[in-house]
Formats: C-alpha cells, structure tokens, sequence
C-alpha cells in the first residue's frame, strides 16, 4: 500500500492543476452559457462556469446584436473536434459576421459553413442540424468531418427526409441531441403537430425520435411522445423545449421554459422533463412549482458533477441547480456577472434564446456511475464505481481507466472513443490495475453484464492536490483484446 502511496502522489503531483494550467482545452464537467445580453459587455457573451463552485468567466464577448435570438438553440460541445459550436456576431478583419463559429477553450474562434435553429454533433464526427419555420415544414442537414452539408435522407435514400409535420404557430422553438445509446435523434419542438397528437396548439409538447442508418445519412424509422405543458401559456411560450441534458444514466433531462411571473400558469409549469431515449418515455422531473426563485427559464442541461439539473434564469440574472424532485429555488450557483436582465431592444426577457451545455463526451453504449464524487487527501476515502454494459456484454473483460487531463479530447481506440485523454495517470492506472488504489478494475463482467469496481484515495496525499479532479471510465474488450464498448467518464474531487 505504501507503495502504491507514493506511486500516486508523485503521478498526481506532476499533472496538478499548476502542470496542467498551459494544457488550454475544455475541462470536463464544466458549463457553458451563451447569453443574449452580457453584463460588462452591450451584446452577451459565452461564458465558461465551473459546476461545482459557479466561478464564472467571461471567453468570448459577441461584438454585436444579434436581434431576438428566440429560434437558435445552437451552443453544443462536438467532443470529436474539441470545439464548442455557437452562434453569435463576431469580427473578421473589423467585419461583423453573424455566423455559427468554432470556439476553442481561450475564446479564440473560427468561421464556420454551419447553420441551423439547432445543432447535434455525433460520435463520428457528423454534426446534424435542424430548420425549422413557422406555417412550414421542418428539416434536417448534416455536415461531414469537413464540415460540408448535407440533406439528411429519407429510409430508401432517394430524398431528404420529411418529418410530416408543421409548426402552425408561435415561436419555432425546438431542441436536438444526438443519442449515442440508441443512434438516433431526439427532437423537441414547443407544439405538437397534427402527425403527433392533434393540432398543433393543443398544449402539448412534442418528442420525436429519428432512428438513423448504420452510417447516419438516413432516417430508417421515426416515432414520437408528447409532454404536457401542464398549463403554461403557449403564447407567452412557457413549456416549451429549451435544451437536452444527458444523465449518467443515459437519460435526458429536458429544460422547459418558464415564461410568467409568480402566481400565474406559467410559474406553476414544470421546468424539467425526464426522457428515456429507449423506449421514448417521459416522466415528470419535479412536481409543478411554484418555482419561486426561477420565474423566467431559457436555458438547461445535466450536470453530471453535481447530479442536478441546472436552469439559467434570466430575469434573476443566475444559474440554479435542482435535484430531482425538487422546485422552489433550487441551489443558487451562479449570479451577477453571468448576463443581464436587461435588453436594449426591448423584447421581453424570456424571449431572449440562451443556450447552457456540459462539456462531456458522447459514448457509444455503457454505463459508470460513481458515489461519492468526493474524497479527502487528509483522511483519504472509497469512490465505488457500478458498470453496466448490459447483457449482451456478459462475460467481457472490463477495465477501468483513469485521467487528470480530462475526459476530452477523447482517445480513439479501436473505432471507439474513450472519453479520458491520455496522461501520466492514465499509464498508473493501468499499470497498476487490482491494486490497493485501483480496486478490482480489471476482470470479467457477470451475466448482466455488471461489475463493481472501487478506487481508494489513501490518506496523507498532501495538501497541494486539493482541488484535483480525477476522471474514470470503464472499456470492455474481446478476447483477442480489441476495445468492443466504452462507458461514460466519471469525476472524483480531491477536498482537503
């Protein structure tokens, strides 16, 4: 055990946060917020906020207005390219362009050819976009790895795929996300059209799921659900989708807008929605409000550091977190510098279109789930660890791996993406796999396709590394020890 001691804390001392601070890429976990309208700058900004204490930093200030920004939901992180995509105005040569950009982690930015109401990068590379317009119908592009356009087809490949429906009034809201688990798009749009449930209108929110080809240029088959928007006024477009958060678990939490002030329909309105992309479910996050400290609603997602939902409410200027279950205020996390309540056109402040994303990596199926996601140096501490490949995994070898850099940029191994880049603990992980710190991390899973594995902080680390944040996945190989499936990362926190 002392060994082993010594081994991980000269590994953790030299990738401390001090080692790592030129390393310049997206830190897994963090969130990001584009805002409409920024304090300290006339015209938002994209703004980089730590999930576990709501430190936040101005990136990227816009340069200019871009005018109500209610139909673009276009912030993502495309995890195979390192890039956040956003859309904005930004200068090129002293020219103000209104483009989706390519943003690294310093704020410095590229032009790109993408467009659309809303954006979904994909494992291979593939980034899908959806159009969508009032009185018409709706449809989806993609671009390849070169970021050229493409229609997305229809099941026999002889034309672009048409969703069947139309957006016959209020505001083209509507959230897209690719589902790495089923291959497949999920898309949410504020009303439910006559394919889904009865006119559109009709105070239902709608699901669709589009089944993709093995090579994601076609739709093979599509289906749909719908969601109440439990009473929120759709004109003052309470209810509607305002952005996809994917759990640990592999299940969404949709955000809902909140559009009313206290004591009317829409503060009562949920402001999350679970989704399973398997069999397309939705269940209700929390019971109806009154959300008192969250009145106004237009960005979301998951944030797999803290296990919460968490909301960017305008009005009140702030990020708030939210268990499952809970209404109210939830937890403040952030609040001040993070954008404004104010809007120098004068479109009221719900109308505003944000956008809330967590840098994380898409996988390709498997689970890891952690407890607790906290240890400490002085007393050390266990971080269990439950894989779950499912069944047609029983029987697989299973490694677990680990990472101070972050789980991006992912590591391509064997056509799959391991979310953890590769350093120095990576190596330690490896090497010393079963071991007093590496817990059963390497064998066979059983006939569920389950294991548990643990990682054992021991104490007396040192106070240097409190802060550092460890990141674990799990991989599954064949028995000629080719990488066949990769999990989801998970955060270990060192604390004092």
């Amino acid at each position: 055990m002392f060994t082993h001691k010594i081994l991980l804390a000269s590994t953790l001392a030299f990738l401390s946060p001090a080692a790592l601070a030129g390393d310049g890429g997206f830190a897994t976990g963090d969130l990001w917020l584009r805002t409409s309208v920024q304090s300290g700058t006339p015209f938002g900004a994209l703004v980089r906020v730590d999930a576990s204490t709501g430190e936040s930093e101005v990136v990227l200030p816009f340069t200019n207005w871009h005018g109500n920004s209610e139909v673009y939901q276009t912030l993502c992180y495309d995890p195979r390219r390192d890039r956040i995509l956003v859309y904005g105005v930004l200068d090129v040569a002293g020219i103000a362009k209104t483009r989706v950009w390519a943003v690294d982690a310093k704020g410095q930015y590229t032009e790109t050819s993408l467009g659309g109401s809303a954006l979904a990068p994909a494992s291979d590379g593939k980034v899908y976009a959806a159009l969508t317009g009032v009185g018409t119908a709706p449809f989806i592009n993609f671009y390849d790895t070169a970021d050229v356009q493409h229609p997305l087809l229809n099941a026999a490949g002889t034309g672009p795929f048409a969703p069947g429906f139309t957006l016959g009034f209020g505001p083209t809201i509507a959230s897209l996300i690719y589902d790495p688990g089923t291959h497949s798009l999920l898309w949410a749009v504020g009303n439910a059209g006559s394919q889904c449930a009865g006119p559109s209108g009709s105070g239902m929110g709608a699901i669709y799921r589009l089944d993709l080809s093995p090579d994601g240029t076609r739709v093979v088959s599509s289906s749909c659900t719908t969601y109440d928007l439990d009473g929120a006024n759709p004109f003052t477009v309470g209810g509607y989708p305002m952005g996809f958060g994917r759990r640990a678990d592999g299940k969404y939490v949709l955000t809902l807008r909140g559009g009313g002030a206290a004591g009317t329909n829409d503060d009562q309105a949920a402001r999350m929605v679970l989704v399973d992309p398997a069999t397309l479910s939705t269940s209700t996050f929390a019971s109806n409000g009154p959300y008192t400290q969250a009145l106004y609603t237009n960005a979301g997602t998951w944030s797999r550091v803290r296990g919460e939902a968490v909301i960017f409410d305008p009005a009140g200027n702030q990020l708030r977190a939210f268990a499952l279950g809970e209404v109210g205020g939830g937890t403040l996390l952030a609040s001040g510098a993070i954008g404004s309540s104010s809007d120098p056109f004068g479109f009221p402040i719900d109308f505003e279109r944000a956008g809330l994303i967590e840098i994380a990596p898409l996988v390709l199926n498997g689970h890891l789930s952690a407890a607790p996601t906290t240890a400490s140096i002085a007393s050390g501490g266990l971080q269990s660890l439950s894989l779950d490949f499912g069944a047609a995994s029983a029987g697989s070898i299973f490694l677990v791996l680990g990472s101070v850099s972050g789980a991006v940029p992912p590591t391509p191994i064997d056509g799959k993406l391991l979310p953890l880049a590769i350093d120095s603990y990576l190596l330690f992980s490896l090497s010393n796999a079963n071991s007093a710190v590496f817990v059963n991390t390497l064998g066979v899973l059983d006939g569920a396709g389950k294991k548990t594995a643990a990682i054992s902080v021991p104490t007396g680390l040192g106070p240097a590394l409190a802060g550092l944040v460890l990141h674990h996945a799990a991989l599954t190989l064949s028995p000629i020890g080719a990488v066949t499936a990769v999990s989801d990362a998970v955060s270990l926190r060192l604390v004092p």
